[in-house]
């Protein structure tokens, strides 16, 4: 990284008011993803009920390992934000371990019901963003505190690897309440009277119109969430290692398509890959904002039902919204990083929830699509 760059990201990250950047340890042993060949997701609410009765646990595990799943994700939050009671998930990780599976712990960052107005994310006017995925503010202080909090208390758990979900912004077109426009102000060292009008704004017709400070606005994100990151895997890591246990890779959870990823603002590439890649219409410095070295594997959200990059085309769409395109970008923009992928089941059914034969088939096609050794997948019902 030239001087000036360094100096760069240094001012951005220490505008972001989160601490300062400390490299982290050298990472753990990578990944077996013959464990995670074939991986399933548990949702919070399903794992509350099942850990109420042991012998239902049991059974609902010994059931898993014999439809061939090799390993388990465990979100610890529910979809409302709260935690869920630690002796679950310590009961469910042992349970899915003595099965034979590889249990995974799953922290979302900022996800849940806002409490205030500082964690209530703000969006455009004229935005169609309806909010039904319950999401928090990432430049609320008292979340990202909670943030750390809760890794440092999971870090002794059994689990043989833990996966950061939820860790950007909800959409584009937020998030613009008071905390996040005057941590962007002190980034900028200046105030913003036409706010929110001067990064971006909405027409009638609902589309995005760039203002003068855009640029500035998406690397502002990106260092605010990397910085936030980097301390999340630091406190992990330290916690793991304070109660004298070895470390365990640590996986990020983003959206599987990266020429989508601006809408979050989580850049998951990693820089060395980003420079060479020269992706479009990046502000100045972007690739140092990436985030993908500093974790061990990714897990790419690819739930659209298009398996290969001509059914993509064929229905009118880019290359890359296909899965085995949204692979290809990431193998290009990780470089030899490990990368599992998470499909959705519920994308491929019909208005019933069933699959038809048709419907099965079209799964069955991206799960061949995604055959290799080197990459795992998770399988979200």
């Amino acid at each position: 990284m030239s001087r000036p760059a360094a100096i760069l990201f240094a001012i951005a990250l220490s505008a972001c008011r989160t601490g300062p950047v400390i490299p982290v340890e050298p990472p753990p042993p990578r990944l077996d993803m013959r464990s995670f060949m074939q991986s399933k997701w548990l949702p919070a609410e399903e794992l509350t009920a099942l850990t109420e009765n042991e012998m239902l646990l049991a059974a609902w595990s010994d059931s898993q390992r014999a439809d061939g799943t090799t390993a388990v994700f465990l979100p610890i939050r529910r979809n409302d934000g709260t935690v869920l009671e630690k002796q679950r998930s310590v009961t469910a990780a042992n349970a899915f371990q003595n099965a034979g599976m590889q249990s995974v712990l799953v922290v979302p960052l900022f996800l849940g019901t806002p409490r205030t107005a500082e964690e209530s994310p703000v969006r455009l006017s004229g935005s169609p963003w309806d909010g039904s995925c319950p999401r928090i503010s990432p430049t609320s202080t008292r979340v990202r505190a909670n943030n750390l909090r809760l890794l440092r208390e999971i870090a002794d758990k059994p689990m043989d690897a833990l996966c950061i979900s939820h860790a950007g912004f909800p959409s584009i077109d937020t998030d613009f309440n008071n905390t996040t426009r005057f941590a962007f102000e002190s980034f900028l060292g200046k105030a913003i009277p036409d706010w929110p009008d001067s990064v971006a704004s909405l027409d009638k017709d609902g589309d995005l119109l760039r203002g003068p400070l855009w640029d500035r606005w998406i690397f502002w994100r990106a260092a605010f969430l990397a910085n936030h990151l980097v301390s999340c895997r630091k406190a992990f890591d330290e916690a793991r290692l304070n109660a004298g246990l070895e470390a365990v890779p640590v996986i990020l959870m983003v959206n599987g398509y990266y020429s989508l990823h601006t809408h979050e603002s989580l850049n998951w590439a990693t820089a060395s890959a980003l420079r060479q890649s020269r992706f479009p219409n990046a502000p100045s410095n972007y690739n140092i904002t990436a985030i993908g070295d500093r974790f061990d594997a990714l897990l790419l959200e690819c739930f659209a039902p298009l398996p290969r990059e001509a059914d993509a085309t064929a229905s009118g769409y880019e290359a890359w919204s296909s899965v085995r395109g949204a692979v290809r970008a990431a193998e290009k923009l990780t470089g030899d990083m490990q990368l599992l992928v998470a499909i959705s089941r519920e994308a491929y059914s019909g208005p019933d929830g069933m699959l038809n034969n048709e419907e099965e088939l079209f799964l069955n096609e991206t799960l061949s699509v995604l055959e290799s050794p080197d990459i795992g997948v998770l399988m979200i019902d």
